[in-house]
């Protein structure tokens, strides 16, 4: 897509909104000791988020049923430069990936409850939480362009109209 239409922000709009929803499940898995999969659940939603600047700025994005949270940051980032100011809460997610909600292939073969505590919940809700902020500035200041010059385009007509 070569320009910004209001299908791809709505498209935006519901997938930073979904996004919310996935942290605010995460924090319930909190609240209740399951600190694996608030981590898990904490790395979907700054993915949702990360997809919600792609919706924006492609038609068809490909590749969206994957989960390489750096990829998509690359991706978001090359459309919204600015983004680079959450680097630090993406390589949060080097470590606490899709692969969380899985036991570790390894000599212990340890399940996520294992290896995922209430540190490594809080560090990836705070991460997926300046993800999130980040991508709705995005998605807000693009949305607000777009009725900007949806109602322009509106008096341009009427006025020419007249």
């Amino acid at each position: 897509m070569t320009e910004l239409d209001k299908a791809g922000i709505e498209k935006g709009f519901a997938w930073v909104n979904n996004a919310r929803g996935d942290l605010i499940t995460a924090n319930s898995n909190y609240d209740s000791g399951d600190y694996a999969w608030s981590a898990f659940i904490s790395f979907t939603s700054a993915e949702k988020s990360l997809k919600a600047v792609i919706f924006m700025f492609e038609e068809n994005p490909e590749g969206m049923l994957r989960h390489p949270l750096r990829d998509y940051y690359e991706r978001a980032m090359s459309y919204v430069p600015e983004l680079a100011r959450i680097s630090e809460a993406v390589e949060v997610f080097e470590e606490y990936d899709s692969f969380i909600r899985y036991p570790l292939d390894s000599d212990r073969h340890s399940a996520p409850t294992e290896r995922y505590h209430q540190k490594d919940a809080d560090e990836a809700s705070e991460a997926a939480a300046t993800i999130i902020s980040a991508a709705t500035d995005v998605v807000d200041a693009i949305f607000e362009i777009i009725n900007e010059a949806y109602a322009s385009a509106a008096i341009d007509s009427v006025q020419h109209n007249q």
